[in-house]
């Protein structure tokens, strides 16, 4: 609470004798290197999360475009945001996971999902306005979308054979939900009752359980999903 002509002569002193290391980055140095490179340095005593460092590091309009996306009231509702979500930008990191996997996306995916969303910030960095504008009303229109047609927790984690929920928001099923709502160009009335059936599937189960990043899971929760939807016509 104290400015630095107040503090004690001895404090003083200490903070003049320390010194403080800077690492100077090329502008011109690949952006997943000074990524890399963050994350190398990133040793402090509170670590940066990996969304973090992209907003460090991609800087632009995406990333600005993603941050405001991020603050909507009904994607906040719908992926249960907390405010230690918001704290670590875990609410922009699916922002962007939204954006990397739809639009046929996900059907580059490669294991890990941390360089795929890397890679994904990187190509979204270099789109023009007009685009992002085109971008930003498609994230908006399909949330609007999934909460007309899914209810208040489309992505939610259900038990086997009971009817409680492990969590209100899955990062696995949101992949799945999220692809499938951008692949269907019909959503029937049924389908929530057509999702939540699903989890009484023990293969389903495992498809959103263990190492979900697995490329064989991803594609298989995300063509489970689109299949229950389609049954429902």
């Amino acid at each position: 609470g104290l400015t630095y002509e107040e503090i004690p002569q001895f404090l003083k002193r200490r903070l003049q004798d320390r010194s403080l290391g800077c690492l100077r980055i090329d502008s011109t140095v690949d952006k997943q290197v000074k990524y890399d490179i963050f994350e190398r340095l990133n040793s402090g005593s509170v670590e940066l999360t990996a969304q973090e460092l992209r907003n460090a590091t991609y800087r632009g309009s995406f990333n600005e475009m993603i941050k405001r996306l991020s603050e909507n009231e009904t994607f906040k509702t719908l992926a249960q945001i907390s405010k230690t979500k918001q704290e670590k930008m875990e609410d922009v990191e699916l922002v962007l996971r939204y954006f990397a996997l739809t639009d046929g996306r996900y059907l580059s995916y490669k294991p890990h999902m941390k360089d795929f969303l890397n890679q994904s910030m990187e190509e979204f960095s270099k789109l023009n306005e007009p685009d992002l504008h085109l971008l930003e009303q498609k994230f908006l229109s399909a949330f609007k979308d999934i909460e007309a047609k899914f209810g208040r927790h489309p992505f939610a984690k259900w038990r086997k054979d009971e009817d409680k929920h492990t969590s209100y928001f899955n990062a696995a099923v949101y992949d799945a939900v999220i692809v499938a709502h951008d692949n269907s160009d019909t959503i029937p009335q049924n389908a929530p009752v057509s999702l939540r059936k699903l989890f009484e599937d023990d293969s389903f189960q495992d498809l959103i359980s263990g190492s979900i990043n697995d490329a064989s899971k991803l594609f298989g929760r995300i063509r489970a999903v689109e299949e229950a939807i389609a049954s429902g016509h």
